[in-house]
């Protein structure tokens, strides 16, 4: 395996994940395969932040609250659960 020399911004920790992955019944994971889950939450990340971003546009407020948040949340389950064709 090639190690990698440059570092990802990372919002889970690696020991974190795998121990939930360990909870889960998962007795062993790949560095890859962990490596490969640490991106994809990023990118998750990245979308739930610039739905957050276009809420506050909308209602014309710097202050993120709980309710942008909850409807930025609701409106990324109904995208996930209706794709579009």
């Amino acid at each position: 395996m090639k190690k990698n020399k440059s570092k990802d911004n990372i919002l889970i920790k690696k020991k974190t994940l795998i121990l939930i992955l360990k909870k889960s019944g998962i007795k062993r994971t790949a560095p890859e395969s962990v490596l490969l889950l640490e991106r994809y939450f990023n990118a998750d990340a990245e979308k739930i932040a610039d739905m957050l971003k276009d809420e506050l546009r909308i209602h014309g407020r710097k202050t993120l609250l709980e309710e942008d948040v909850r409807s930025a949340l609701k409106r990324l389950r109904n995208e996930e659960s209706f794709p579009e064709i």
